[in-house]
């Protein structure tokens, strides 16, 4: 009995493994459910840096996707506009389109393999109206971000009824 346990969990964790190596060869950014943390507000917060400290050796021969899940997936990259002058200052992200944000809807079906998937950020991508019925088989989704993407307000909406415990974010 445990090796079949052991077995439908290595097939699952093979799974997500090849849609994570999918979602990162096209651009988007992936985050597993170690990289977030609460800080001392009690905020959420993600930190790509942050690695797991429990079955180390057991986590070499089979993998983060083993014992953990992904959580957050961002289709559009983040990356800091170059500083310049003697004074450095922050300048604020600069979003990259991707592969994936250039044509999220042909994509999207990809996430079906991330069954605990908690966080999608689809903001200023091409997601639209057909991508609808891809995303509503994401049941376990608390938050969507389709700020700046070509999802219309009506699509948001057939959203929000078909995630109810989605938090969507649109415009």
């Amino acid at each position: 009995m445990a090796l079949g346990w052991f077995s439908i969990r290595l097939a699952k964790a093979r799974e997500q493994a090849v849609a994570v190596a999918k979602l990162r060869h096209l651009g988007a950014t992936v985050y597993y459910d170690f990289h977030h943390y609460y800080d001392e507000n009690g905020d959420g917060c993600l930190n790509e840096s942050r690695r797991p400290t429990d079955w180390k050796v057991a986590r070499k021969l089979l993998s983060d996707d083993f014992f953990n899940n992904v959580y957050y997936v961002r289709f559009i990259k983040h990356e800091h506009f170059p500083q310049s002058g003697p004074i450095i200052h922050y300048l604020g992200p600069r979003h990259v389109r991707t592969p994936i944000s250039r044509d999220a809807n042909s994509y999207i079906f990809i996430l079906e393999s991330l069954p605990h998937l908690h966080t999608l950020d689809l903001s200023h991508s091409n997601a639209a109206g057909q991508a609808i019925p891809k995303l509503t088989k994401l049941s376990c989704l608390k938050r969507l971000a389709l700020g700046d993407s070509l999802m219309s307000e009506e699509g948001a909406e057939r959203l929000r009824d078909a995630l109810p415990d989605c938090h969507i974010s649109w415009r």
